[in-house]
């Protein structure tokens, strides 16, 4: 009977316990902790009988085991693992030297405190162990002692370093995999779905026209777009933006903004395969093959892995289309030839237009099917630093190798600190929510040390971690934090004291059940909530100080008490710095993300050939991405705020993404992505000889561009003006901008008249138009998810709505040629 009971009832719900632990990653760090912490508190309480040297050897654990825990490849993690270990050196040391004083200890705390928390926009990692670096230094500074005592204390956290980062390292080292990742996988899988084109025997004449679309070439792209959802939600879910001043974090958040990027020039439309099969099938052939070979093979390398080795995916729509997994180039270099070949090609069809391919169709095209090429060259090379596999070095000296390192080393710490400087700079304002959490953290584990100083409690340290641990990004969530983790300690003394009476003075049994109410406590934490694992951890904390200085349940009671004078804390200051949180700012970081990106869209799109740069290009290029991170910020830590079903992410998404895309377009055109020829000035026709209508041509089509330019930069500021006062947005723009039509008329005048650098010229500004194009067809899903966002009702709960779909394709009504189709028959 007891077999079936235990076989039917116990065995299922003991194991079912694990199945929302896939991997069982929750359980093996718990017991990590559990294995670790109580064996040094074994070994430095036993071998060396020092009280102090124990409880830093405990904490130090914790601080690296429980507090922390790295991902990325097994170097990288060591590294931080490192990093953070000598951090906590000096934090012990500093906290040390500012216990001796109450008012030294409160201005040491009040500035370690906002460099750790500021610090941590530098990196994920940094941002991830700056709880850990705190608690390295409230430890001491709560404990005051004379600079003898450093010794001592430095051996506790040394032992727990040792510890620790061998456990972290050889037990269980297998990670979970980043969600982020696989979701940037799967968009790859499928965006090379969506590419995927099979060539065809190119149409009749009659089928490249601009009606209604026949038979295409491409397969549809249904997972496409709820990947891409998928994608978003889960990179603004993101605790910590994977960015920073460089390096892999900073690669794989530029991998995200890749993918959306590529999006509109890889959807399937018929017309575009229609004119790629008419106009120049072999080369589009062989740039869809290039760019779905690349997607493919960067999905397969950029997903989960097992023990550090990429994990193909099968798939039914082929494999890696040529392209080896193991390949480190990701067929950039055929990207790179097919690109020049389809140029190549586009200028065969504007000097020597076919009658079946008329040239304003191929070069909307052409334009398309290049910056596929680009874009995906750009998001394989994001992958390859993403997963450290770059191409190897040529062979060389062993000299010849150090001097190379050296030079190596001296300009990426130049690089490096250049751009910490610039991020620390565009963060370091009363407007980012950033600069606010580490002003509000610090000012609040400042006056918690002041109050356990000044009303000189036992263990004022307990007062400090009970502020640090509940205090949030506003008023609300903090006095929630505050609740519960006080309902969690009264469960946990409760619970914990019970035993410790119980169990009187056989310290055996407490050293027997130490290690499983560590992993109890540590397991509870991750996967039940915050609670159970405040409620797990005062129980571990009961039996710690059982253990080195018994003392019964009155522990649990002034732990109880120093906890609450530090959650007291943490709700006085979060109400009144900022109790809004990241609501209160939000919509005036997307008015000057806006701003910022159409300044700067309006300063690189009117540069003429042969001009000089303006001067205040570089200026705006900054303060555009100052904004966008500003923004992303906000939005970051404002989804982190509010309950799901309060508000439309995908709208508000949607908003964060379309200044991001301005600013992108704005990019590509300072970098030189549509360049001007070199031969070519703005009196280049009259120079040849041209007549007067001929000389002005280039002069007139840029003016164009210009005009269209303008009148879409007073659209989106008007638009960032409605989202910074929460008004109805502008409407959408009818229709299309006329530079397209007018550097089309240019390419059929110079191809008569046999004039090469004039029809570049052409190309160039249709380009150029295009992007505006793109640009001009967000205006619809932008109004639609700023209309979304306001309309409110059920107490101000957000109606259930369809999502809206950030990423718009380029022309997304109508092919640009169609629409201009009028102008070019009135020209």
């Amino acid at each position: 009977m007891r077999q079936l009971w235990w076989r039917g009832v116990a065995r299922p719900r003991l194991f079912g316990a694990f199945d929302s632990d896939p991997g069982h990653f929750c359980l093996t760090s718990a017991a990590r902790v559990a294995i670790v912490a109580p064996a040094l508190l074994a070994l430095v309480s036993t071998l060396v009988g020092d009280v102090r040297m124990s409880l830093f050897a405990w904490f130090g654990a914790y601080a690296l085991l429980e507090f922390v825990d790295f991902d990325g490849p097994r170097p990288a993690r060591l590294t931080a693992y490192l990093t953070l270990a000598t951090t906590g050196a000096g934090m012990v040391v500093l906290g040390t030297l500012g216990s001796r004083s109450p008012w030294l200890a409160a201005s040491m705390t009040a500035v370690v405190a906002f460099v750790v928390m500021f610090s941590g926009v530098l990196n994920a990692k940094v941002a991830v162990a700056g709880r850990s670096a705190l608690l390295a230094f409230v430890l001491p500074v709560m404990t005051p002692g004379p600079i003898s005592a450093i010794p001592e204390r430095l051996v506790g956290w040394g032992l727990a370093s040792v510890a620790s980062i061998t456990a972290a390292m050889l037990l269980w080292p297998r990670r979970p995999p980043d969600r982020l990742r696989a979701e940037t996988a799967d968009v790859c899988h499928a965006l090379a779905t969506a590419v995927s084109w099979q060539p065809q025997v190119p149409d009749p004449p009659a089928a490249v026209s601009r009606g209604p679309a026949a038979d295409v070439s491409r397969r549809p792209a249904p997972d496409l777009w709820p990947a891409l959802r998928r994608l978003r939600r889960q990179f603004v879910a993101t605790a910590h933006r994977p960015t920073g001043v460089g390096g892999r974090a900073a690669a794989l958040g530029h991998l995200v903004m890749d993918v959306n990027w590529l999006v509109p020039f890889a959807l399937p439309w018929p017309e575009r395969d229609r004119t790629a099969r008419a106009c120049f099938p072999a080369e589009a052939a062989e740039l869809h093959a290039a760019v779905t070979a690349t997607l493919r093979a960067a999905a397969t390398r950029i997903g989960p892995s097992d023990h550090g080795r990429p994990r193909a995916r099968a798939r039914a729509d082929g494999g890696g289309g040529g392209v080896r997994v193991g390949d480190d180039r990701l067929g950039i270099a055929r990207l790179e030839r097919s690109e020049r070949a389809m140029r190549s090609a586009l200028l065969r069809q504007l000097r020597e237009p076919a009658p079946a391919c008329p040239p304003d169709l191929a070069a909307a095209e052409a334009f398309r099917l290049r910056r596929l090429a680009r874009g995906a060259r750009e998001l394989a090379l994001n992958v390859l630093r993403v997963t450290g596999l770059l191409p190897p070095r040529p062979p060389a000296s062993p000299v010849r190798r150090t001097v190379d390192a050296f030079h190596h080393a001296r300009r990426l710490v130049r690089e490096r600190g250049t751009a910490a400087t610039d991020l620390a700079a565009g963060y370091a304002s009363p407007r980012s929510v950033w600069f606010r959490n580490s002003v509000r953290g610090s000012l609040g584990l400042t006056t918690a040390v002041i109050i356990a100083q000044a009303a000189g409690l036992q263990h004022g340290f307990w007062v400090v971690l009970g502020t640090l641990s509940v205090l949030r990004s506003n008023a609300m969530a903090t006095g929630s934090a505050a609740v519960r983790a006080l309902a969690g300690t009264g469960v946990g003394i409760v619970v914990g004291g019970l035993f410790v009476v119980a169990v009187g003075t056989h310290t055996a049994v407490l050293w027997a059940v130490l290690p499983l109410a560590v992993l109890l406590g540590s397991y509870s934490r991750r996967r039940s909530g915050f609670v159970l694992g405040q409620a797990g951890f005062t129980v571990a904390v009961l039996m710690l100080f059982n253990i080195v200085e018994p003392a019964g349940w009155r522990v649990g009671i002034v732990r109880i008490q120093d906890v609450t004078i530090g959650f007291g804390v943490s709700i006085v200051v979060g109400a009144l710095l900022w109790p809004r949180g990241a609501v209160a700012v939000i919509r005036t970081h997307a008015e000057s993300a806006y701003r910022s990106a159409v300044t700067f869209l309006d300063l690189v799109v009117p540069h003429a050939p042969g001009a000089p740069e303006h001067p205040a290009v570089a200026p705006a290029a900054r303060e555009a991405i100052r904004a966008g991170r500003l923004l992303d910020d906000a939005v970051r830590q404002f989804l982190a705020e509010q309950p799901p079903g309060r508000f439309d992410v995908d709208a508000l998404m949607t908003i964060a993404a379309g200044a991001l895309r301005i600013r992108r377009t704005a990019q590509l055109l300072w970098n030189g992505d549509v360049p001007w020829p070199p031969d070519l000035t703005p009196d280049l026709p009259r120079a040849a000889g041209a007549g007067r209508a001929e000389a002005t041509g280039f002069a007139v089509a840029q003016g164009i561009l210009i005009e269209d330019m303008r009148d879409l930069c007073r659209w989106y500021t008007a638009y960032a003006t409605a989202l910074g006062a929460a008004r109805q947005p502008p409407e959408p723009e009818a229709g299309s901008g006329r530079a397209a039509t007018a550097g089309l008329i240019m390419i059929h005048r110079a191809a008569r008249a046999h004039r090469g650098p004039e029809i570049l010229a052409g190309a160039a500004l249709t380009s150029r138009a295009a992007y505006l194009d793109i640009l001009r067809d967000l205006q619809p899903r932008l109004t639609a998810a700023a209309t979304a966002l306001d309309r409110t009702s059920d107490g101000g709960r957000d109606r259930p709505r369809k999502p809206v779909d950030q990423a718009p394709g380029p022309q997304g009504s109508r092919p640009a040629p169609e629409r201009s189709r009028a102008f070019i028959r009135a020209s």
